[in-house]
C-alpha cells in the first residue's frame, strides 16, 4: 500500500502482488516558479517547463512532481532527476521504461489538488470513496 496526504485530503493505493506509489499536493501556484525544478527535475523536464505557458505552469509542474514522488514510493528510485516523466499529445503520462516499466495515473480532484498513482502494471482498477470531513470539536 502507499498513503499521502495534504491539507484536507488524504489518498491511499493498495495493491496486490504489485508495486505501487501515490503522491497528492495542494497546488501553490507561486512554489511551481521557484527552482525546485532546477534541483530535482531532469534536464528535458525543465525545457518541458520553460516552453509552456505561465496559466499551464502550476498544473504541468505538480503533475511532474507528484508521478516522481508515486514513482519513489513505489520503485525507491532516487535521485529525482535521474529519471524523466514526460507527456503524450493528448496530455496523458507515458510509460516509464525503466525495470520493467511503470505506468501512471493523474487524478485531479480539482484545480487546487493534484494526485498520481505510479504502478508496475497496465492492468488496474481504480476506484474512489470520498468521506466527509469531520471537523474536531472544541
Amino acid at each position: 500500500f502507499s498513503l499521502s496526504k495534504t491539507e484536507n485530503i488524504c489518498v491511499i493505493a493498495i495493491g496486490k502482488n504489485v508495486k505501487l506509489g501515490i503522491d497528492v499536493e495542494h497546488v501553490k501556484p507561486e512554489y511551481s516558479r521557484t527552482n525546485i525544478a532546477e534541483e530535482f527535475f531532469s534536464k528535458t523536464e525543465i525545457e518541458f517547463l520553460k516552453n509552456i505557458s505561465e496559466d499551464t505552469m502550476p498544473g504541468s509542474f505538480y503533475r511532474i512532481w507528484t508521478a516522481k514522488e508515486a514513482l519513489i514510493k513505489g520503485h525507491k528510485i532516487i535521485p529525482l532527476d535521474s529519471f524523466t516523466i514526460s507527456f503524450s499529445e493528448d496530455g496523458n503520462y507515458k510509460r516509464l521504461e525503466k525495470d520493467g516499466g511503470w505506468y501512471f495515473h493523474g487524478i485531479d480532484f480539482n484545480k487546487h489538488c493534484i494526485s498520481t498513482l505510479a504502478v508496475n502494471t497496465s492492468d488496474v482498477m481504480l476506484s474512489f470513496y470520498q468521506y466527509p470531513v469531520v471537523e474536531k470539536e472544541a
